[in-house]
């Protein structure tokens, strides 16, 4: 004959159960927590490195435009209004 395997009362498993799946619950918040975390982390590194190439470019864009003078001025004007001009006519050829 086998022995039958005791059960827990019922009122003992009307406290515990309450207990332990708000400890699931919370271990799953915390995981969760910790991934939105780490791409708020990731995108705030990215946000950073593009400000810091941002500022190089000026910087260098700024350089070029003090010590190379006119000819290089020209160049930069040209090559922005160059770009300016194309994307205007892609456009117009898209929507006009």
């Amino acid at each position: 004959m086998r022995k039958e395997p005791k059960r827990a009362p019922l009122p003992v498993l009307m406290i515990l159960l309450p207990f332990v799946a708000a400890m699931i619950l919370w271990d799953l918040a915390g995981w969760l927590v910790s991934i939105v975390w780490a791409g708020l982390q990731q995108l705030v590194m990215m946000a950073m490195t593009i400000w810091d190439l941002a500022g190089w470019l000026i910087a260098v864009i700024w350089d070029g435009l003090q010590r190379l003078g006119p000819r290089f001025q020209g160049f930069i004007l040209g090559m922005w209004a160059g770009m300016i001009m194309f994307m205007f006519a892609a456009t117009m050829a898209m929507f006009g």
